[in-house]
């Protein structure tokens, strides 16, 4: 329940202009610079539960130089062996 980045590719880190190593191990909804921070707890849930969330439009904004990126969102299932959903994959595709 509290989305632990467990890796970021140099790509999304990129894009966050955050180090990697400042990312991985951090709760991912204490690093999301957007006004949309429940949409995406609302969309981990969702997907937890078994729904499909259809991919959604976000902004990220660095708080230390204003910029702004676009980017898609996109969430599925990090399924287990046994078929249940142990948590969420979330990719950032930037527009």
């Amino acid at each position: 329940s509290k989305g632990i980045v467990l890796y970021v590719n140099p790509a999304c880190a990129a894009m966050l202009e955050v180090p990697t190593q400042e990312v991985v191990g951090k709760e991912v909804y204490g690093l999301l610079r957007t006004a949309h921070i429940r949409k995406h707890q609302d969309a981990d849930m969702d997907v937890l539960h078994g729904k499909k969330v259809p991919p959604f439009a976000d902004t990220w904004t660095n708080t230390q130089t204003g910029s702004q990126h676009q980017y898609t969102v996109h969430k599925v299932p990090l399924m287990g062996q046994e078929g249940t959903a142990h948590g969420v994959i979330t990719v950032f595709a930037t527009t």
